[in-house]
């Protein structure tokens, strides 16, 4: 009897194990009633219990596999939004201190790297939450009974896609239309109801489109992962990797080991870079103040400090800038004070202001840049030294024509020459010869109160004269021993304007 049972029973036994695609394997037993009929009607014998719990393993199965994947796909699109968080902060970080790449120093304000990842993984709880929450509740279920239906991984995928799709346009048309309690949080207001259908759907169709498109592109991807990691190694892993996710985001929610803010390591950076570069310049005489504000830094030499001390003060500032992580620009200058001693003394000093850090001068070139303003102090002018020609401010029309002849000498390769409002000249020697500038020079002196400016074409252009002066200042470019002497080989034009009776008036024509 025995033997009868247990061939009875033994078919059944098959269909359990192909159910539970070989996750469970039945063990033969023998049915102790003495009839096999009564033992196969019998609701305790285990070849009837079987085919349920094979049924219940394989589901808890392929929920596992959807609860990991939900927890890698989210974690995926945490890791992708913190990358472009991440480098929207570097550029930041470059457009506001004038320094480049990754070594520039931290924007007071900004979140740095850390505390962006930080904050990533204590955000992702709620996220993973709802995407479990949405497969185990919505997908799973929908696919199950497809399953039971069809053998097509196919169709139950697009099941399950269409029951997120069902649901979410029905949590749409709730919030919309203001259906209590969720169109009242939605709305903010107590009845909630859209009086307007138009607008309405409008409404629907904007949010299903903006939010319902995403959610529907990652629960397809969480779907995609869990057929792919059905294999039993790929499986073990990808659970390993989603505890460890699941692990930190619950670490990182409770505030553990969260990361200073970058906010205090800003404040302590630019703090120990103010201290470090003040110490730097300590020794250094001649020095009237150092301002350090924000990464930069401001070298202020006193009136009386000589040639040696104002070099020492730039070799020091512009190594101390470029050692230092938290200070990006340096700048060396002097400044005129009308109530100093110094200031009153034949030649008078300043103003004038280096930019030694970032800078593609070495210190040596920016020394003879340095000496050669010094020089020009006696001449009162204001003279700019970054990148590029060095722009030279004179304050007076009557001081500018024997500030720019001896600044010529100083300057060989040129500068960009200024009076506020009055004159504008760039004085490039490939372009303009001596004899040229000192033909401009003399109409200058001839008529101090006229507007001239002379272009990089170049090209000089006057205005603001009578008809009288106009046909003078021709007269004076059109010395015919100025012709030939354009260092380019191409005759310089000029443009006086004037008016008179018949209203205004161009002349125009070529040096010499």
């Amino acid at each position: 009897m025995s033997d009868g049972g247990a061939a009875g029973t033994s078919p059944e036994r098959d269909d359990a194990e192909a159910s539970a695609a070989g996750s469970v394997h039945a063990t033969s037993t023998v049915a102790t009633s003495p009839d096999p009929d009564d033992a196969s009607a019998d609701p305790q014998d285990p070849a009837r219990r079987s085919p349920r719990v094979a049924f219940l393993i394989a589901y808890l199965i392929r929920s596992v596999d959807l609860v990991v994947s939900a927890v890698l796909i989210i974690a995926i699109g945490g890791v992708v939004t913190t990358l472009f968080d991440i480098v929207g902060t570097a550029m930041r970080v470059d457009q506001s201190t004038g320094s480049y790449g990754p070594d520039a120093p931290l924007v007071l304000g900004g979140p740095s790297g850390a505390e962006l990842w930080y904050q990533m993984l204590g955000s992702l709880g709620g996220w993973i939450l709802l995407a479990v929450g949405v497969m185990l509740v919505i997908v799973q279920p929908v696919m199950e009974v497809v399953r039971r239906r069809t053998p097509s991984r196919g169709l139950a995928y697009v099941s399950g896609l269409t029951a997120v799709m069902v649901a979410g346009i029905g949590f749409g048309v709730l919030v919309v239309f203001g259906i209590p309690p969720v169109g009242l949080i939605a709305s903010g207001a107590a009845g909630g109801l859209v009086s307007n259908l138009g607008s309405a759907l409008a409404i629907l169709v904007f949010g299903l489109v903006v939010y319902g498109a995403p959610v529907l592109i990652v629960a397809a991807l969480i779907m995609l992962l869990s057929f792919a990691i059905g294999r039993r190694g790929v499986r073990v892993v990808t659970a390993v990797l989603a505890g460890l996710i699941v692990v930190a985001v619950i670490v990182a929610s409770t505030g553990a080991f969260r990361p200073p803010p970058a906010r205090e390591v800003a404040a302590a950076q630019r703090s120990e870079a103010e201290d470090g570069f003040t110490r730097a310049l300590a020794d250094i005489d001649g020095i009237a103040d150092i301002e350090v504000v924000g990464h930069g830094a401001t070298v202020t030499m006193s009136l009386d400090a000589g040639v040696g001390q104002v070099l020492g003060a730039a070799d020091a500032a512009k190594r101390a800038g470029e050692d230092l992580e938290g200070i990006a620009i340096v700048v060396i200058q002097r400044e005129p004070d009308p109530t100093s001693a110094a200031q009153q003394q034949d030649p008078p000093r300043g103003p004038w202001r280096v930019q030694l850090v970032p800078s593609d001068q070495s210190i040596d070139e920016i020394a003879d840049e340095l000496q050669r303003l010094m020089l020009t102090e006696r001449l009162q002018v204001s003279i700019a030294v970054t990148e590029g020609a060095p722009l030279i401010t004179v304050f007076s029309m009557d001081a500018l024509p024997a500030a720019v002849r001896e600044l010529r000498g100083i300057y060989p390769d040129g500068a960009h020459y200024r009076v506020p409002e009055r004159f504008s000249m760039a004085d490039d020697p490939a372009e303009l010869s001596v004899p040229m500038v000192d033909a401009i020079l003399a109409v200058v002196e001839a008529y101090p109160d006229v507007e001239i400016e002379v272009n990089a074409q170049p090209k000089l252009y006057v205005n603001d004269v009578t008809p009288e002066e106009a046909a003078a200042i021709v007269a004076i470019l059109q010395d015919p021993a100025l012709a030939g002497t354009s260092p380019s080989g191409y005759p310089a034009d000029y443009q006086i304007h004037t008016s008179g009776p018949e209203g205004d008036v161009y002349l125009e024509g070529t040096f010499g």
